[in-house]
């Protein structure tokens, strides 16, 4: 089966599109206006944390995870204007995510203290078991145990490591017309890149999930809940939301414009729709990552032994 015509994007479709900057049918300017939003909310978290810096080998990492807003939304806003410029964007934007995951792993480590102690800390704790249905095929696991808390970490890291190579590909097969935003079918680049997507960031928020279960409890002073719901999001703005949206042009509700190719037009629409929703996810972050979690009254009241980080916190 060859890929449909009306699903490449030519160098030549591209610039055509490029050239035609007035009377388009999205609402730019409430783009726009949402992107601008979410950066400024995102700019003044930082600015506040950066005012009250009192655990850098927190607060930095904090930090890295809040700069994922101003990325999304100046990324997506410009790939709805350029589609050139987009396609070297968007590929940025993507390796953020894993790093943006990777960062709050390491994050949660710190709030109690570095590996080490958190090694020592779930020592005294009982296995955890699998969520269903992996309970049925894999026996509990020992967090405390050096070797499964490697593996666990390799499996949050592999996703880091695997998402620039499909950012990569993704940029390559857009570059040369083969990558139709979108189209579902076995000859699709679309399709089998956002499989493998789909297998690594699912195994790497499995194992996240694994790690929450077992610390829940010693996180709970810091509300890892709407943190780990901030980290979540970005995979449902990106992938799932694109997944619908693929699920939409296969289903034939959204289709070829006066204007817009299939495929540009679901990318319009993914990049429109994360700008739309990147200030509400601003709002969450300045709820979720306050930077009065490092008063340091805090601590004292929580964790005394760690006022002074620990030898094996991680930055």
């Amino acid at each position: 089966m060859s890929i449909p015509q009306d699903h490449v994007l030519t160098a030549a479709t591209a610039t055509e599109i490029h050239t035609q900057a007035t009377d388009r049918p999205f609402p730019y300017f409430l783009a726009g206006l949402g992107a601008v939003t979410a950066t400024t909310i995102s700019f003044y978290t930082m600015f506040l944390h950066l005012k009250n810096y009192r655990r850098p080998d927190l607060q930095r990492l904090t930090i890295r995870i809040l700069w994922m807003v101003p990325i999304y939304a100046i990324a997506s806003f410009i790939s709805l204007w350029s589609r050139g410029e987009s396609d070297y964007i968007d590929t940025f934007r993507d390796m953020y995510e894993g790093f943006v995951i990777y960062s709050f792993f390491l994050l949660c480590i710190n709030y109690l203290g570095g590996e080490r102690a958190l090694l020592a800390m779930l020592d005294e704790r009982m296995r955890t078991h699998h969520l269903w249905p992996f309970n049925l095929c894999f026996a509990p696991m020992d967090m405390s145990d050096p070797d499964t808390f490697l593996f666990v970490r390799r499996g949050i890291l592999q996703y880091v490591i695997l998402k620039p190579f499909i950012s990569l590909a993704t940029m390559i097969f857009r570059l040369t017309g083969h990558y139709p935003e979108g189209y579902i079918g076995w000859d699709s680049s679309y399709l089998w890149l956002s499989l493998l997507y789909n297998v690594s960031v699912s195994w790497s928020l499995y194992c996240l999930v694994l790690f929450y279960v077992q610390c829940s409890k010693d996180l709970r002073p810091y509300r890892p809940m709407p943190k780990f719901i901030c980290v979540k999001s970005i995979v449902f703005l990106t992938f799932y939301q694109g997944l619908g949206i693929a699920f939409l042009v296969w289903a034939g509700w959204i289709h070829d414009s006066e204007e817009y190719t299939v495929s540009r037009l679901a990318q319009l629409l993914q990049d429109c729709l994360v700008c739309l929703e990147m200030p509400f996810l601003a709002a969450l972050h300045w709820y979720a990552f306050p930077w009065t979690d490092y008063n340091d009254e805090r601590y004292i009241t929580y964790f005394p032994s760690i006022i002074s980080p620990s030898p094996g916190t991680r930055s």
